[in-house]
């Protein structure tokens, strides 16, 4: 083993130790499919911004896959939607979001969108499905919510080891325009929050 060698891996080691010893909540909540409390406060004020950035204060604002209602309970969204399946989680967050939102305990891929200006948040279901599934998955919300003729804008948030490759996503479907795109986290755990505009003028809409 050569001299570079020994380096690379004495820095990597170093890295993971890093993230070990500093970053342990953002480690444990990520292999749990969970933000850290700093992480989700923010995407947060990401997602505060894009709405006040373009106008979007008036938007539904829909969370799919709202578990335990972290996110919607802090988003301060004047019209708010959580759609959750898991029935525990469902009930955790109708107790901690109260009448802040609409929650509702559904598999989002049946969920029947409102004809209104809708914003869409969606984190990366990550290693739970497989990648081509995650591809499928995200296919299918996007054609349920191309039924919508008013403007929709989605936040889309993946990360390190997340099975959906949003850049590609969008690359391939050309209903998909990338309008920002932000990194938060760590070297090592980190989360990409992307702001997506649902083209009107694409083919197929």
């Amino acid at each position: 083993m050569n001299f570079i060698a020994i380096i690379v891996i004495v820095f990597i080691t170093l890295l993971i130790l890093y993230e070990l010893v500093y970053n342990y909540e953002h480690l444990s909540n990520y292999f749990s499919g969970k933000n850290s409390v700093s992480t989700l406060s923010k995407i947060i004020k990401l997602c505060k911004n894009m709405i006040k950035d373009y106008n979007m204060q008036d938007y539904i604002f829909i969370d799919l896959g709202c578990g335990d209602g972290n996110l919607i309970d802090l988003i301060e969204s004047k019209k708010a939607v959580g759609l959750e399946i898991d029935e525990k989680l469902y009930l955790e967050a109708k107790k901690k979001v109260g009448h802040k939102a609409t929650l509702i305990n559904c598999d989002i891929l049946d969920y029947n969108y409102d004809n209104k200006n809708t914003l869409i948040y969606m984190y990366d279901p990550l290693w739970k499905l497989g990648k081509n599934q995650a591809a499928l998955f995200y296919q299918r919300i996007i054609d349920n919510i191309s039924t919508i003729s008013k403007n929709v804008f989605l936040i889309l948030v993946s990360g390190t080891l997340g099975n959906t490759n949003i850049q590609k996503l969008a690359n391939e479907d050309p209903r998909l325009e990338i309008i920002e795109e932000h990194n938060i986290g760590s070297f090592i755990i980190r989360r990409n929050v992307y702001l997506v505009k649902l083209r009107r003028n694409a083919k197929g809409l």
